[in-house]
């Protein structure tokens, strides 16, 4: 199955697949990253609610003590003529409020002269829980000087102070509520002061990280990636902190990184009372961190009460840890829905195709000739039953095809043979002996004829009578074996008419008689017969719409020719005779229209400019024989036309006159 052979089921199978894959990747891309906002929302919105939750038992808390104290001012402004009735008032304050571990009022300076100048009852919890009462104050604690009482008496009402260490075990950080106590005529004489520890505040964030953390799973046994809460004062002093040796002794500006000016921006915010949900953006959403190397997202609000700022920092690892589950769970099982598709498809486009594979093999089999080879059995109809049925008719026509292309065959065999001997004997009609008179000195002549089909309309002659050359060179219209015909009747015809006619005008006269005689095809001939005396150089000729042959000896020229009509077409036409004299060394170019026209794969016609520059080089080396000029033509012609296919037959015919003027 896993093959290297790339089948057409396998290949359907893999497109099908990828098409899935790509449809399936892009929903499940849509419903992750929707999976993932909303989880990211939700967590985020658990998390600000938990914050708020706190803030709230916190205050709560906080209110609670506050009151406790406002609610004895009474009883404190009855009993200040009577101090020692002050001692029980603070036991019963701290008996009747389990988070006040210790209460005292500090009176000012030598208000109760009989007490001294420093004047503070007091009751405590020790550490048995027990309440005792006790007076302090002396001037090894002079308390009048200190910033707690001076902030008290100068307040209005009830404020709560900087956190501290009690005094006792120096350990346990404690806050005090301080109310000022004025006298029945408004005068303040003290503070009152309700020590709150903070250690149950710490315990308590411990707790509520404690839920939040135990919600996710994969935390259970990574601290690393653990929640948790802490609280600030106004100077961002921690006051409450998992880890206990931050709490009083350090601030949050310390965890701050050089250059994190964002971090800084919060901090700030923090002290000064600012929450993370009241900055126009979306609710619920805090802002990302990095504290204690760890990417994390901050939720802070203020506790209105103390002005301190609570906050929960959570590692964006647990944030995102729903959404990323759903993702890698998405991916498991787009992946194995994939390799389940991939298979079933595997096995149902196989099955589907399988009759394609037998008609393949069908198919090698009539390749190799096998035309009667065997083909499946389909029963369903289909566009398999159909191609079976089709390649079924294909099977009976090749058969028929090949029978008569044998037959079609052995016919063309036949034609090209005999349409070879037709080319030898039409080749052997024209001279192919050069030079034809090499005892002579006054004459050199070189011809060729190369035909476009096998046989073809050109033609070219001349023989010598009483030193005389007669010659002659012509097209018939048309190519292939009518052409071939007519150029061997026009042979036969001029020897047999030039032989006894006294003038070339006469023997073209003749000739266009008898080829106009019957010529129901209207098949016709363009003739050019000259006869040159080689004793004079003198030269009559006569043209039968023929190109004007060229003269090329010192110079180049066109022979003067009357271009009359072709052969065969009006048997009434009279033909001119026109003479010129010849002088020694001059070349008669003849040739055919296939010389001038002849095309290169651009359709670019070789044209007469060409035929007078290939002249003009031919002069120029001093060439003056026959056969070298054709032969500079045929090289010309065959640099241009390259591998353009011959398009006419091509004749050239080139006489050199030789001997000097007697």
């Amino acid at each position: 199955m896993f093959s290297v052979k790339q089948t057409l089921s396998r290949r359907l199978t893999i497109r099908i697949v990828l098409i899935l894959f790509v449809l399936m990747s892009g929903t499940m891309y849509v419903i992750y990253m929707a999976a993932k906002i909303s989880m990211y929302t939700e967590n985020s919105e658990r998390y600000e609610s938990n914050l708020l939750n706190m803030k709230t038992t916190v205050n709560h808390i906080l209110t609670e003590v506050s009151v406790a104290v406002v609610n004895n001012e009474y009883d404190i402004v009855s009993s200040l003529n009577n101090p020692d009735e002050l001692l029980n008032i603070m036991y019963r304050i701290v008996e009747k409020n389990d988070r006040i571990k210790s209460c005292g009022i500090a009176f000012i300076e030598n208000y109760y002269p009989k007490k001294g100048k420093w004047y503070i009852p007091y009751a405590a919890k020790n550490e048995n829980g027990e309440i005792e009462k006790k007076v302090i104050g002396d001037k090894d604690y002079d308390y009048l000087s200190a910033e707690w009482f001076q902030s008290g008496l100068a307040a209005k009402e009830g404020i709560w102070s900087d956190p501290f260490f009690d005094n006792s075990d120096h350990t346990t950080p404690l806050v005090s509520y301080l109310y000022p106590i004025h006298d029945k005529k408004g005068n303040t004489v003290a503070v009152l002061g309700a020590d709150l520890s903070l250690e149950w505040l710490t315990q308590k964030l411990k707790e509520q990280d404690k839920r939040d953390n135990d919600r996710s799973w994969a935390l259970s046994d990574s601290k690393k990636y653990a929640s948790y809460s802490f609280i600030i004062d106004r100077k961002g002093t921690y006051i409450a902190h998992p880890d206990s040796s931050r709490i009083l002794n350090k601030k949050i500006d310390m965890y701050l990184a050089p250059d994190d000016s964002h971090f800084a921006k919060i901090i700030k915010e923090m002290k000064e009372g600012k929450n993370s949900y009241e900055k126009g953006k979306k609710r619920f959403y805090g802002d990302e961190i990095v504290i204690d190397s760890i990417s994390s997202t901050i939720f802070y609000s203020q506790l209105e009460t103390t002005k301190w700022s609570m906050a929960i920092v959570v590692p964006n690892f647990t944030i995102y840890l729903t959404g990323e589950a759903i993702g890698i769970l998405m991916i498991f099982i787009l992946s194995t829905c994939l390799l389940l598709i991939f298979f079933l498809c595997l096995r149902v486009v196989h099955k589907a195709t399988k009759p394609l594979v037998q008609l393949a093999a069908t198919a090698n089999e009539v390749a190799k000739g096998n035309f009667n080879a065997e083909l499946p059995i389909i029963k369903r109809k289909d566009e398999i039953k159909q191609l079976r049925d089709s390649f079924e008719d294909m099977q009976s026509s090749l058969s028929s095809y090949m029978e008569r292309l044998k037959e079609t065959t052995a016919t063309k065999a036949t034609f090209e043979n005999e349409l070879n001997i037709a080319h030898n004997i039409q080749m052997a009609m024209l001279p192919k002996t050069f030079p034809p008179y090499p005892e002579r000195n006054d004459i050199d002549i070189y011809g060729t004829l190369s035909p476009a089909k096998a046989v073809g309309g050109d033609l070219f002659d001349f023989y010598i009578k009483d030193d005389k050359l007669l010659f002659c060179i012509g097209d018939v219209s048309g190519k292939g074996i009518p052409a071939a015909l007519v150029m061997t009747v026009t042979l036969a015809l001029f020897h047999s008419v030039s032989s006894h006619a006294p003038s070339p005008d006469r023997v073209i006269d003749e000739l266009n008689r008898l080829m106009t005689k019957g010529n129901d095809n209207m098949m016709f001939v363009t003739l050019f017969m000259g006869e040159l005396n080689l004793k004079t150089g003198w030269l009559r000729y006569c043209n039968a719409g023929h190109d004007a042959p060229y003269l090329i000896g010192k110079k180049i020229g066109r022979l003067p020719c009357e271009s009359n009509i072709p052969l065969g077409i009006m048997a009434e036409w009279q033909f001119q005779l026109q003479e010129i004299e010849i002088y020694p060394g001059t070349n008669i170019f003849l040739y055919t229209d296939g010389l001038t026209e002849a095309e290169n794969l651009e359709q670019e016609q070789f044209g007469k400019e060409r035929v007078v520059e290939t002249a003009q080089r031919h002069i120029q080396e001093n060439e003056k024989d026959a056969q070298s000029l054709i032969s500079r033509m045929n090289k010309a012609i065959n640099d241009f036309v390259g591998e353009a296919e011959q398009s006419d037959d091509l004749t050239m015919l080139a006489v050199n006159y030789k001997v000097p003027k007697s």
